[in-house]
């Protein structure tokens, strides 16, 4: 009986020890900001920030609904999900493979070969000015 009694204490024991270890699962890691802080910001910065993270996972929805670009600039971030949750806070941990689906703002892509277009003209009639 005592033989059982011991080994069952040295069972909880070892778990108890394995449970509290202090090695972080690497396969688990922090998001740094919440999805309000998220929600604005280029979408090309947040990738980039998520791959330096970890997160290995990580897709693009495109909204083409820009028509000037002065309330809501290009590539400005609209939502973020994480695993299909759209609300998180700064410091949520979420597995790497984790699914992220980042939706943000452009214009469409006929409009945006024309913005292109006039912004060159631009800078080629700055130039010209310049040298006159």
């Amino acid at each position: 009986m005592k033989k059982i009694l011991l080994f069952l204490c040295l069972l909880i024991v070892l778990t108890i020890v394995s449970a509290c270890s202090d090695e972080p699962d690497p396969n688990v890691l922090k998001i740094s900001k919440s999805s309000d802080e998220i929600v604005g910001e280029n979408f090309e910065t947040v990738i980039s920030e998520l791959k330096a993270t970890g997160f290995t996972n990580v897709e693009t929805v495109v909204l083409d609904d820009l028509i000037t670009g002065w309330l809501t600039k290009d590539g400005e971030i609209e939502k973020m999900e994480i695993s299909g949750e759209d609300e998180f806070s700064a410091e949520d941990s979420f597995q790497k493979d984790s699914k992220i689906v980042i939706t943000y703002h452009t214009f469409p892509a006929d409009e945006k070969e024309e913005k292109e277009a006039t912004d060159e003209k631009s800078s080629e009639k700055a130039e010209e000015s310049v040298k006159e």
